[in-house]
């Protein structure tokens, strides 16, 4: 156990707690200041704490033990993933647009969280299994199939940022896996063609959070794009030195929307420069 403990790189385990502690700083003080939807900001705070050390307890648990039991395991994995996602669809509550959540009381969580880590780990080890039994083009579809399942659950819960982040992820499972230059172009074209004719297909919300990325302004300034431009006003406000811990406008008079969550950056950025 000693060996374990002295092999951990604390360089990376020092920045983690540094990123941690001024993540939960900041938190404290929002709460302080009350989070819309909450009845008391502090609940906030507490749930995130929870989260923080089951966070540590797993963090240390995988660096205990031999990664190889992931890869041997990753098949039940993946399709206990896909149970997860299949049972928010069945049970899962509404939020903001998406059914992507899971209740437990005053606890809730998003299972797609979990599933942009499993798809990683389910990726890994079945590209590196099959890298001598498929050809490189067999092995491209074979992914493209099973992450594609894992996609389209996330795609009924309407959850557009996820599902970009997950397609994401399978691109940059495929290119380092060392598929050829003359497939990676061909991949990236038949992306552009599929974006093209996706976006017809898209709700108007969803259009507008894509536009909000070039230009917030355009839109509706009080309406689809507020919420980038109060984010992008609270970093201007903090400057490079920040206004310090409790004392960010923006967030502290909830100007900011979901300041505790989606534009947690915001917030330490307004708080802390």
């Amino acid at each position: 156990m000693i060996n374990k403990i002295l092999k951990i790189d604390w360089i990376l385990m020092l920045a983690m707690l540094m990123l941690l502690g001024t993540g939960m700083a900041v938190l404290y003080s929002l709460s302080l200041a009350g989070i819309s939807g909450e009845a008391t900001g502090f609940g906030v705070f507490w749930r995130q704490v929870i989260f923080a050390s089951v966070g540590m307890i797993l963090m240390l648990f995988f660096a205990f033990n031999d990664y190889q039991t992931l890869r041997k395991n990753s098949t039940p994995v993946y399709f206990a993933t896909l149970f997860l996602l299949a049972l928010v669809l069945v049970l899962g509550r509404n939020v903001r647009g998406h059914t992507g959540w899971i209740g437990f009381g005053s606890l809730r969580i998003q299972p797609v969280e979990f599933t942009k880590l499993t798809l990683i780990i389910f990726l890994a080890s079945f590209i590196s299994q099959k890298k001598m039994e498929l050809g490189e083009t067999g092995r491209l579809i074979a992914s493209l199939v099973l992450a594609g399942i894992v996609i389209s659950f996330v795609m009924l819960q309407r959850d557009l940022g996820s599902t970009m982040v997950l397609v994401g992820i399978w691109l940059g499972m495929t290119f380092v896996s060392g598929i050829s230059i003359k497939k990676i172009l061909f991949m990236l074209l038949a992306g552009c063609v599929v974006a093209f004719f996706g976006w017809f297909h898209l709700e108007q919300y969803q259009k507008d959070r894509i536009l909000n990325l070039v230009n917030p302004s355009s839109v509706d300034a009080k309406g689809a794009g507020y919420n980038v431009i109060q984010a992008t006003i609270a970093v201007g406000s903090g400057g490079l030195i920040g206004k310090g811990i409790g004392h960010g406008s923006q967030a502290q008079l909830n100007f900011l929307p979901e300041k505790h969550t989606d534009f947690m950056f915001a917030s330490i950025a307004e708080e802390l420069g």
